[in-house]
């Protein structure tokens, strides 16, 4: 992964190598200024000195976790039909493990340990009843303004290393369609959300499909291919292309 540079006065500057990074430090030229995410600062030169590209940071929102990727894109136009390419160089990635099960836990925990205060014997203690807070407009769960506030805290960190221009947040609300939950895990070796690839030779949809799949415990399955979501494929046509990991995975074309 690349290595995030600050100028003297701490001003983003384009990431570099970690290659490139060593021999920074190795020479002078820089010091080390953040270890997480790792930060150097080089002591001679400025942003006005330095060239920028654009970057694009890419969340991913998640109940668990959150992904954030670090990317520079490119658009090339072909000379022949004059289409715009972009091709996307990944410079970093973040995983963001939220704690909102443990802070449902802890409130849960303290809720039940006020009840028990309630109903104790505690005439000593003067009597309460003017100190609820009240749910206004905008008001959310303390697990899910942890889920946000926990991301824009990161992103804040990452904007003052990098000099991002734009920002893209995933809006899906659910990551696969499901028909139906089977209470199996895995049918016939497939788990929903893997990587298949489809060669059906007889029937209405002959032809070759490739997408993350949909299992159903009866055999016939879904497949969300780049073309749309194909239904009632048979799981003898299908064949493993990589197990799921809980990301979409698209091709594009890289320059080097």
């Amino acid at each position: 992964m690349a290595v995030f540079v600050v100028d003297r006065r701490q001003a983003p500057l384009m990431p570099c190598s970690e290659k490139r990074a060593r021999l920074l430090l190795a020479q002078g030229r820089a010091r080390v200024h953040r270890l997480i995410p790792f930060t150097i600062r080089l002591i001679d030169r400025e942003v006005a000195q330095s060239e920028l590209q654009p970057l694009e940071l890419k969340i991913d929102p998640g109940s668990k976790t959150s992904g954030l990727a670090l990317v520079r894109n490119n658009n090339t136009v072909n000379a022949e039909t004059g289409e715009v390419i972009t091709t996307a160089h990944v410079l970093n990635l973040f995983e963001l493990i939220h704690r909102g099960f443990q802070i449902s836990h802890t409130l849960t925990a303290r809720r039940q340990m006020r009840r028990r205060r309630r109903s104790a014997n505690l005439r000593y203690r003067a009597p309460r009843f003017l100190n609820r807070k009240n749910k206004g407009e905008g008001w959310l769960a303390p697990s899910l303004q942890h889920r946000i506030d926990t991301t824009l805290s990161w992103v804040a960190r990452i904007r003052n290393v990098a000099p991002i221009t734009h920002l893209a947040q995933e809006l899906v609300r659910f990551g696969f369609p499901r028909g139906y939950l089977t209470r199996q895990k895995r049918i016939h070796g497939f788990q929903t959300g893997d990587m298949v690839k489809a060669i059906v030779t007889q029937g209405k949809k002959v032809g070759t499909y490739v997408g993350r799949v949909a299992v159903r415990a009866s055999g016939s399955f879904n497949i969300q291919s780049a073309v749309g979501l194909v239904q009632g494929i048979s799981h003898r046509y299908c064949t493993l292309i990589q197990r799921s990991d809980g990301y979409g995975y698209s091709t594009r074309i890289d320059s080097f």
